[in-house]
């Protein structure tokens, strides 16, 4: 017999019963590719040295910006600390790269495991020297300082 608004319904067998339950346990725990995206970006944030997410952001977008400052001065006019640099970011972009297809191959259908290292790039198949310092520049947040910085 069901109550008002489905709350409470009356099986007819504990098979019944317990088919339900099975049904609901795997809506409670299923993996979506929210889970997924999020464990990638934790490991951006480990590959990048990131402090969290907002600091994730600003650091791909500075290493961007400096990738196209790069670019518009020339690779044949670039000074051996550019090459360095360029290099660096190239190898950052390549194993960001490599996590984001790891991701995007897994958002489809995500596994159960999908945090095991097993499923990601192994830190050892990262290009050398992934972790690239990229300045955290912010404009000060008051603008009274600013005017006094010069």
């Amino acid at each position: 017999m069901r109550q008002t608004h489905d709350i409470y319904e009356r099986r007819e067998s504990n098979g019944e019963i317990i088919n339900v339950l099975v049904h609901r346990a795997a809506l409670a725990t299923s993996i979506t590719a929210s889970d997924v995206r999020a464990e990638a970006q934790r490991r951006l944030i480990l590959l990048t040295g990131a402090r969290d997410a907002d600091h994730l952001g600003i650091v791909i977008a500075n290493s961007t910006r400096e990738t196209m400052r790069l670019m518009r001065k020339g690779a044949g006019n670039w000074s051996a600390q550019d090459a360095v640099r360029a290099a660096s970011l190239d190898r950052l972009d390549r194993a960001i790269e490599a996590v984001r297809a790891a991701s995007n191959t897994m958002e489809a259908s995500p596994p159960a495991d999908y945090t095991s290292d097993a499923r990601w790039p192994a830190p050892s198949t990262y290009p050398a020297d992934t972790t690239v310092p990229v300045p955290d520049v912010r404009p000060p947040r008051n603008p009274s300082v600013a005017s006094h910085l010069g």
